[in-house]
């Protein structure tokens, strides 16, 4: 007969067996998922890796540019329409729309002109501390107002979101200069006696 500790041990061992069946069963479950939902590329417009952009200039066909390059000292400054201070603020909101920029799907065999990019209504240059460089040329908007028809470095025909681009065009019509408080006229001192003003002989009434 087996004694009380040898069916205890038996019992046990039955248990853990059931739980190691139980995570490698589970486990399987985990790797059959992840076959039957792939990891999605990313869809991001700039390729992911280049780091931050150090200038931004975004051009018009139109002729109007803006751009803004940052300073020896990592400060922002405003190189076009004309140089001056930038607010830091802005720039970095638009520095965040650029790095988290999506597009909706990427074109084939469509010519460009068909697209509004050829001339493109407007070309977006970044350069990045890498080193790295990109151009995104922007056309027309798609029918379904969701987006923007663009290439990117004169090859990738994209269709990037549409509050992305127009971001990038209100930075554009507004150029994020750092906005210097106006002077307020100083106030009167007091000290000053009012001068009456005279009235004309003409315009006084004889009494009766």
């Amino acid at each position: 007969m087996f004694r009380r500790s040898t069916w205890v041990a038996l019992v046990v061992v039955a248990i853990l067996a059931g739980v190691l069946f139980y995570m490698n069963r589970e486990q399987q479950v985990v790797e059959e998922v992840a076959e039957a939902f792939p990891t999605l590329p990313s869809r991001t417009v700039i390729p992911d890796g280049d780091g931050t952009a150090s200038r931004i200039r975004i051009e018009a066909a139109t002729g109007e540019v803006v751009e803004v390059a940052l300073n020896l000292q990592a400060d922002w400054e405003v190189i076009l329409p004309f140089e001056g201070a930038a607010n830091q603020g802005n720039v970095e909101a638009v520095v965040t729309e650029i790095d988290t920029m999506r597009f909706i799907n990427e074109i084939t065999d469509v010519p460009p002109s068909d697209l509004g990019l050829a001339p493109p209504a407007y070309v977006l240059t970044l350069h990045f501390k890498s080193g790295a460089k990109h151009v995104l040329e922007i056309g027309d908007k798609t029918p379904s107002e969701t987006g923007y028809y663009a290439r990117l470095d004169g090859d990738r025909l994209l269709v990037v979101e549409n509050f992305a681009i127009e971001s990038l065009l209100t930075f554009m019509a507004f150029p994020p200069y750092f906005a210097t408080p106006t002077a307020s006229p100083p106030p009167p001192t007091g000290t000053e006696t009012p001068t009456a003003t005279p009235i004309p002989t003409e315009s006084v009434t004889p009494a009766p």
